[in-house]
């Protein structure tokens, strides 16, 4: 299931609307195996069930309150190594519950995720080099590594890197595909735009829906980047109108999960978020 379809899933006033006054949902514990151990509410859910404002979360060993309207899924059915935040853009607030129902396509086209996900530190840096380079390294398809695509332009703090469709083509001709398949166009390739660290090392790789592509209000951007610090990666989707937002994007998403963080010792907490 692709993004814009989970989304619309999520977002559809069936699972997002939070009835009249009804009974709590009844409660257990659920400990993960990094050793969090959360609140969780029991199924089956009824739509009339009123839930409390905040979910628990896991974040690998870090426990969090989230408000339940800050999350993709106000159920909070977590994994238990990380959640997802669903917020309107560009105001980066909750999505009002009137704006739910009745469900409107515009709304998932304001929509932007943030979903974090927690790793030990090998596997983390793993996972963020595969944003950028081939799983296959010995016979790599040209528009999955830095290295062959275009270094187009620099805009926002950002260096462009645009597929090279000369040998994207030969690529996918030598394995036999038609003129005429879809990996032939360059609509179906993202535009890739870079942020590094000082020492030239990759800190965020951004890929927006193509320039060449026509119809501007599908147009989005997958934003992943790491906050080494809690051994998380975080991936935000949104309108590609916020890429020039992306540092402001990148702050909020981390001041959002320090906001919500239950650290150690302290206990639970009601505590907001930010905005």
């Amino acid at each position: 299931m692709n993004l814009l379809s989970r989304i619309i899933l999520a977002l559809s006033p069936a699972l997002l609307l939070i009835g009249p006054a009804g009974a709590h949902a009844s409660e257990t514990t659920q400990t993960n195996e990094y050793g969090c151990t959360r609140s969780v509410s029991i199924e089956p859910y009824s739509p009339d069930q009123e839930l409390p404002p905040n979910s628990q979360e896991c974040l690998g060993p870090y426990l969090l309150v989230v408000p339940r309207d800050h999350l993709f899924n106000p159920r909070g059915l977590g994994s238990g190594d990380g959640y997802s935040l669903a917020l309107d853009f560009p105001s980066l607030q909750p999505i009002p519950a009137a704006e739910r129902e009745p469900f409107s396509p515009e709304i998932v086209m304001r929509t932007m995720t943030f979903d974090y996900r927690y790793a030990d530190r090998g596997r983390l840096e793993k996972m963020f080099r595969r944003e950028y380079t081939p799983r296959d390294t010995e016979n790599p398809a040209p528009e999955q590594s830095l290295d062959t695509r275009i270094q187009h332009s620099t805009q926002h703090g950002l260096v462009a890197y645009i597929a090279d469709m000369d040998k994207v083509r030969a690529y996918y001709r030598a394995k036999g595909y038609e003129e005429r398949a879809r990996v032939m166009m360059p609509e179906r390739h993202q535009d890739w735009f870079i942020a590094r660290h000082a020492d030239g090392e990759v800190s965020s790789v951004i890929k927006c829906t193509p320039q060449v592509q026509q119809d501007a209000r599908f147009d989005r951007c997958e934003h992943t980047l790491l906050m080494e610090d809690r051994n998380t990666l975080v991936r935000i989707n949104y309108p590609s109108s916020g890429l020039s937002q992306w540092r402001e994007l990148e702050a909020h998403a981390r001041a959002m999960l320090m906001a919500f963080l239950v650290e150690p010792m302290t206990g639970v907490d009601d505590r907001a978020g930010p905005g």
